[in-house]
């Protein structure tokens, strides 16, 4: 394997795994009761889009090869909260579309060179 296959492959990967898999792990194993609503909101609502927003752009540079990043990062946020928080919870769903919608459109953005203007 090549050391350009592997940074794009494996970086993302690593990415990924750290923020759908991961933050929700230490989400519930080190912040406290008192603090895990706001911290679970916030990873929720800010954290995994932004997210999500970035994997899609990054996508976007060559849509032939990485066009399923967005759809493995939503895979990946149903794994992890599921693995962690509970198990078969449908309402998690409606979040990876929302996540899934966002990667995807940005991708298609940054395939079709449309830029977000503020």
């Amino acid at each position: 394997m090549s050391n350009k296959l592997g940074r794009e492959v494996w970086g993302p990967l690593i990415a990924v795994v750290a923020v759908m898999l991961l933050l929700p792990w230490l989400l519930v194993n080190l912040v406290d009761a008192g603090a895990g609503m706001t911290v679970t909101l916030l990873l929720f609502f800010v954290v995994n889009p932004l997210f999500c927003l970035w994997l899609g752009s990054w996508a976007g540079a060559d849509v032939k090869r990485r066009w399923f990043w967005p759809a493995l990062a939503a895979a990946a946020f149903v794994a992890g909260c599921w693995l962690v928080l509970d198990m078969g919870e449908t309402n998690f769903l409606y979040y990876a579309g929302g996540y899934l919608l966002i990667g995807c459109v940005e991708m298609l953005f940054k395939a079709a060179n449309i830029t977000w203007r503020l």
